[in-house]
């Protein structure tokens, strides 16, 4: 039996296989999430909107939305009663917005999520109409 140079040179054993098919396998995997990773910046005709800018500004900036939806809000107000029994809320809660953007035929959908007056995601949805 006749045994290639390379051959002799790299043994595979069962182990050496079980990592590298591991490790395909988890590549693999992780796929799928590299490609729903969220943007930093969104292009409004020749201006761009970046996370941490304003309301103000992506309105300014990009016009009004296709749609705005409100999904809630953030942070937890917490309730406790004062000695007197009264009810006191502890902490600030800040509303939840998601604004649409649709680029049309053969664009995208993005969709811009607001805390309270910032921008804090960019995520890139279906095909637009």
């Amino acid at each position: 039996m006749t045994t290639s140079p390379c051959e002799a040179m790299i043994p595979m054993n069962k182990k050496t296989n079980f990592l590298i098919l591991s490790f395909i396998f988890l590549f693999l995997m992780a796929l799928p999430a590299l490609s729903v990773a969220e943007d930093a910046a969104f292009r409004c005709g020749g201006e761009t909107v970046s996370v941490g800018d304003s309301t103000y500004v992506v309105l300014k900036t990009c016009g009004e939305p296709a749609r705005k939806e409100k999904t809630g809000t953030a942070g937890a107000a917490k309730r406790d009663k004062t000695a007197s029994g009264q009810k006191a809320v502890k902490g600030a809660s800040t509303r939840v917005e998601k604004w649409y953007y649709d680029e049309g035929y053969g664009g995208y959908v993005y969709i811009l999520t607001f805390q309270g007056n910032t921008l804090r995601k960019i995520e890139k949805g279906g095909r637009g109409r």
